[in-house]
């Protein structure tokens, strides 16, 4: 008699889950340098089809996967929402009807008396004395529009416009290096054969559009990035060394 299934392994046909790298002590076998794995400096989402406990791991660094909590499915938030508007129509037709008209009828008539005019001008008198005189109205002052265009040149105005991105050309003008918010990027304006530092000589042709994001720049070398084409390829590159 074989024995049953433990309920901690996931059922036969697996399931697919979602999971981000936390992985910070990634060791690059290209350049030996320790950093962050490529899939947790991009901080993308990871669906794996788990079949075993430990099939839930990063496909590049191995690393295991930390879950990422996702909201319940749409027929569920379905379902609440018509389940809510069935109660709320119970609860109308529950409610009494006659309790509101029998509410208004206990209301006590309006009162009227009779108007003196001798009192009614005296009062209109009164009010007349009791203005105050007219007053000169004041200037608002400018508007910090205002202010910041006659304050132009003069450091008078509080606005301050956000920097601009810094850009460069690079690779002998096939691309242009652009630098905005702390992230560096790469985008190629022509073709160009990107050598991969293999020790095979491998290659990676580029060409218009395409652009390698969350690039590694130092001291005008590129050392990897994430490279995605204009046809929404992407694929991580370390372990270059190409002078820009």
């Amino acid at each position: 008699m074989s024995a049953a299934p433990s309920r901690r392994r996931p059922a036969a046909k697996g399931n697919i889950k979602v999971g981000i790298c936390e992985n910070h002590q990634y060791l690059n076998p290209d350049t030996g340098e320790t950093g962050d794995c490529p899939k947790c400096a991009s901080g993308e989402h990871l669906k794996v089809n788990v079949q075993r406990l430990s099939d839930f791991r990063c496909p590049v660094c191995g690393g295991k996967l930390t879950p990422v909590k996702q909201g319940p499915p749409l027929k569920w938030i379905g379902i609440g929402v018509a389940a809510a508007a069935v109660v709320a129509l119970v609860v109308a037709l529950a409610l009494p009807k006659g309790d509101h008209k029998a509410d208004e009828g206990t209301e006590p008539p309006a009162v009227t008396q009779p108007i003196d005019s001798d009192s009614l001008l005296a009062a209109q008198q009164t009010d007349d004395s009791l203005q105050s005189p007219p007053t000169t109205p004041v200037e608002e002052p400018a508007t910090d529009g205002a202010r910041v265009k006659e304050g132009s040149g003069k450091g008078g105005g509080n606005v301050t416009p956000p920097p601009a991105p810094r850009s460069q050309s690079v690779l002998g003008g096939a691309a242009t290096l652009v630098k905005e918010n702390g992230y560096t990027t790469i985008r190629f304006n022509r073709s160009y054969t990107l050598d991969l530092g293999k020790t095979d000589g491998s290659t990676l042709n580029v060409g218009p559009g395409d652009e390698i994001y969350m690039a590694n720049v130092r001291n005008g070398i590129l050392y990897g990035g994430q490279y995605k084409s204009q046809a929404g390829q992407e694929k991580a590159l370390s372990g270059l060394k190409v002078r820009l």
